[in-house]
C-alpha cells in the first residue's frame, strides 16, 4: 500500500512554510560573495557535533573539530568513532540520491561502521522506544515490513501532493517511526533530511537544523512521541517547520565583515549583499525580496549612505546604488 501520512495543515504550519521562503531570500542574498568554505566548515561542524550530543556524546564542540582535522583527542573510542563515521557521512553527502534506497543504506553503513555488526541493513528483531522505568511507549513495525515501508516512503517522495520542504519534513517523522535500522536511526534520520533539503535549496548545505534541534531536543522528542501515539505527524510538522525556520532566521542573521571593520548584521547585510552583487533595482523589489517594509529597508539605505558604505551615483530617482572604497568586503 502507497504510504498516505496523516496530517493537517494547521496555521502555524502555514505560517512557518511562509517565514521559511522569505528566510531562504535573505539566507541566499546573505552568503553571496561571503567565504563559502569557512561558512561551510562552521556549520558542518555545529551539524555534526549536535546531531551527535543529541545520541549522547559527549565530546564538546572543539574536541569534535580537532577529530575532524585528524588530532589526537582523548576520549571514549566509540564516540571518536561515531565522530569520525558521522564526518565521512555528510562529506558524502552531495553523492547520495535521497530517493535511493541503495544510498540510504550506504549512508547508515558509514555512519555505523564499527558501532553495529550490521551497518548498512535494515533490522532483523523487534526495537521499541522505553521510558525512564523500563516501559515500552512505542513498538516500531516488525523488521518483516520495514524494507516495503521504507521503498513506499522513498517512493511517496517522488509524489507532487505537499510542498517538498514540508515533505522533508513528513519523511524525517516517518523514518523515525519505521524505525529501520536496529541503532543510527535519529542521526542518519536527521541526515536524509538535511539531503532533501538541500536538493530544494543549496543554502541548505551551510544551514545547521540539527543544532536547533539540540537546542530543543525535549520537544524534539515529545513532538515523536505524541505523532506516534495519535497516527497523525501534525504536531511534529509544527515543530519541524519551526526548526528549519529557526536556523534560517540564525543564518540569514549571520554577519558581513567590511573593510572599514564594521560587521553588518541582518536586514543590512542583505541590503548591503544586494547592491553589492548588482541585484538592488529599487526599495519596492529590495523590501520584498529581504521580507521587511519599505520604512525599514529606507532606514537601513540611510544608515549605510550616512556610514559611508554605500553610496548613489546619479540623480536622486533614477540613480544606481554603489559600494564605496570603505564599504567593499575584504579579500
Amino acid at each position: 500500500m502507497p504510504y498516505e501520512p496523516r496530517l493537517t495543515i494547521t496555521p502555524k504550519i502555514l505560517d512557518n512554510m511562509v517565514g521559511i521562503t522569505e528566510k531562504l531570500t535573505m539566507a541566499n542574498l546573505n552568503r553571496k560573495g561571503s567565504k563559502l568554505p569557512q561558512l561551510r566548515r562552521a556549520n558542518r561542524l555545529r551539524s555534526l557535533h549536535s546531531s551527535l550530543a543529541i545520541e549522547g556524546n559527549t565530546l564538546s564542540i572543539d574536541e569534535v573539530s580537532a577529530i575532524i582535522d585528524g588530532k589526537t583527542v582523548i576520549g571514549p573510542h566509540r564516540e571518536i568513532t561515531e565522530v569520525k563515521n558521522a564526518n565521512s557521512a555528510y562529506e558524502m553527502m552531495d553523492s547520495f540520491d535521497p530517493l535511493r534506497k541503495d544510498d540510504l543504506l550506504e549512508a547508515h553503513r558509514v555512519m555505523m561502521d564499527g558501532l553495529v555488526d550490521h551497518a548498512g541493513s535494515f533490522r532483523t528483531g523487534s526495537e521499541g522506544i522505553f521510558d525512564g522505568e523500563g516501559n515500552c511507549i512505542y513498538l516500531a513495525p516488525g523488521p518483516e515490513l520495514v524494507p516495503l515501508m521504507m521503498d513506499n516512503l522513498l517512493e511517496w517522495l517522488m509524489v507532487p501532493d505537499y510542498p517538498m520542504i514540508l515533505k522533508t519534513c513528513i519523511f524525517h517523522y516517518q523514518f523515525e517511526h519505521i524505525h529501520p535500522f536496529e541503532d543510527g536511526n535519529g542521526r542518519v534520520g536527521r541526515l536524509w533530511q538535511t539531503l532533501l533539503l538541500s536538493k530544494i535549496d543549496d543554502s541548505f548545505e551551510w544551514i545547521p537544523v540539527e543544532s536547533m534541534i539540540r537546542k530543543y531536543q525535549k520537544e524534539y522528542y515529545e513532538s515523536i512521541d505524541l505523532s506516534n501515539r495519535t497516527g497523525d505527524c501534525t504536531v511534529f510538522l509544527e515543530f519541524m517547520t519551526g526548526m528549519i525556520l529557526d536556523a534560517l532566521g540564525e543564518f540569514a542573521e549571520s554577519t558581513v565583515s567590511i573593510e572599514c571593520g564594521e560587521t553588518l548584521k541582518g536586514s543590512e547585510a542583505a541590503l548591503y549583499a544586494m547592491i553589492r552583487d548588482g541585484y538592488y533595482v529599487n526599495i519596492e523589489q529590495a523590501a520584498k525580496q529581504i521580507g521587511v517594509s519599505r520604512p525599514t529597508l529606507n532606514r537601513c539605505l540611510r544608515s549605510l549612505k550616512d556610514r559611508g558604505i554605500i553610496t548613489k551615483e546619479g540623480n536622486k530617482k533614477s540613480g544606481i546604488w554603489k559600494i564605496t572604497e570603505q564599504g567593499w568586503t575584504p579579500e
